[in-house]
């Protein structure tokens, strides 16, 4: 007879181990199936779609610029930006590579860029702004070795007087990261194109209008097959100025290779006819994506291209200021037409000597003869005998101390000097030949050219400003 077998009780146990270990893989398979379908099924829907379908951008033209006659003088023009799209590259290095030889810039500069992106990856990154017509033609015809890489067609800011009224007109640029977080408006996105400088940036919201877009099929090699959805952008609103182009160049000439300011206002309405501001710049350099060199350049430069002299350059304003202290001393009953002051080529005070521009003296001059001879001497008589608190409520009366209200950011508001603002500032006491200084728009006393336009403005309308 055959014995009968048994197993050994540790091959049993090792049995029972090796089906508890099925059972929890079986478990675990089941449970991943189960979370991938029902948990992250949608999302994978979505990617899947994603894969097939892309989603771009199209930028709104921003409105032109036209001058008072309604003469262009800022438009728009197509550019064709060359973009990579990063979920749809299978090998950044190799892409990077093939790029490379076509439009200039080094495969290493391209792959960073791609990389440094930490936006969504369907969205195009923008490898170069405004593309030559030889290097799309190239990336058209080799677009099926160059999956991921996207060419747009985008609305460049363009002005076609070059430097004409580049301080007023301001440029447009990239929006940058301070910026994103301080607006903290959902509508902006890394790459939206801004008003930056001048009227650009004071009326963004009217020229900037509103992003379209469009939802297209792409095939395997990422080329558009079909358009599925499309929202055509709303473009920005026009602006007209009351500045006179043949005005304005005709300043622009005047000044040319020279530094300065010019302000040209119709006194009757405020509305300012030219405001030319030299040495200028070109605002198409920031309009195509200013270089590095190229804004060093105007950054470093010392005659400071980029300052708008008109609003925000603080200068004395020597003696056209006189005609302050002569308004002020009429008003206030210091002199009248009749009075004779004598101008002998110095003033003393407190044993400090002023001198007039002219050392031989004027001899006795009336207020129209002060004026017309420009006689310090004059002016400092006045000035002393006003005080520096009556010179203030004048000063406040101008105007002066504030800003104009020009529609122009950054307006400088200037130094208005007094008694408490010296004690405050220069931690002095106010002397009298500080009043001295001041008759005549020196001393601390600083005015932005257009603050010194208003007051010429105020005399011109009686009084008015």
């Amino acid at each position: 007879m055959r014995e009968s077998s048994t197993v050994p009780e540790d091959v049993k146990q090792r049995l029972n181990w090796l089906l508890i270990f099925v059972v929890i893989c079986f478990s675990v398979l089941v449970i991943s199936l189960w979370y991938l379908q029902m948990i992250k099924g949608e999302e994978f829907k979505e990617r899947a779609v994603e894969n097939c379908i892309r989603s771009l951008v199209e930028d709104a033209p921003r409105g032109r610029i036209y001058d008072r006659q309604e003469e262009l003088l800022v438009t728009n023009r197509p550019a064709v930006v060359v973009s990579i799209i990063p979920a749809e590259v299978d090998d950044l290095e190799k892409l990077s590579e093939r790029l490379s030889r076509i439009i200039g810039i080094s495969p290493e500069e391209i792959a960073l860029t791609v990389k440094n992106y930490r936006e969504n990856p369907f969205k195009p990154v923008k490898i170069l702004d405004d593309c030559k017509t030889n290097k799309i033609v190239e990336i058209e015809e080799r677009k099926d070795e160059l999956k991921g890489v996207v060419l747009e067609v985008k609305p460049r800011r363009d002005y076609l007087y070059h430097d004409f009224a580049a301080h007023s007109l301001g440029y447009v640029g990239e929006i940058d990261k301070e910026e994103l977080q301080r607006f903290g408006n959902p509508k902006f996105q890394g790459g939206d194109i801004i008003g930056k400088a001048g009227l650009e940036k004071y009326y963004d919201d009217i020229l900037r209008g509103e992003k379209g877009g469009k939802e297209v099929e792409v095939d395997a090699l990422g080329q558009e097959v079909a358009t599925l959805l499309y929202q055509k952008p709303i473009p920005g609103e026009d602006l007209v100025l009351t500045i006179d182009r043949d005005l304005q160049l005709y300043g622009e000439n005047l000044l040319f290779d020279k530094k300065g300011s010019i302000v040209v206002s119709n006194p009757n309405n405020g509305e300012i006819l030219a405001l030319v501001n030299r040495p200028s710049f070109s605002p198409n350099l920031f309009a195509n994506g200013i270089s590095s060199s190229d804004w060093q350049r105007l950054s470093s430069d010392a005659d400071y291209p980029l300052t708008n002299r008109s609003v925000q350059g603080l200068y004395s304003p020597g003696s056209i200021f006189k005609v302050v202290t002569a308004i002020a001393a009429l008003e206030e009953g210091v002199t009248d037409r009749k009075r004779k002051i004598y101008c002998s080529g110095s003033f003393e005070l407190a044993g400090q000597v002023f001198t007039c521009w002219k050392e031989t003296g004027h001899g006795s001059l009336s207020i129209v003869d002060g004026i017309a001879h420009s006689c310090n001497i004059y002016f400092y008589t006045l000035g002393k005998e006003l005080g520096i608190e009556r010179y203030n409520k004048y000063m406040q009366k101008f105007g002066l101390g504030e800003k104009t209200g020009i529609d122009l950011p950054a307006e400088a508001i200037g130094t208005i000097p007094s008694a408490q603002w010296k004690k405050r500032e220069v931690k002095e006491i106010w002397f009298p030949g500080d009043t001295i200084n001041l008759s005549i728009g020196q001393g601390y006393l600083l005015l932005t050219p257009l603050q010194v336009h208003t007051i010429i403005c105020a005399i011109a309308e009686d009084g008015e400003i």
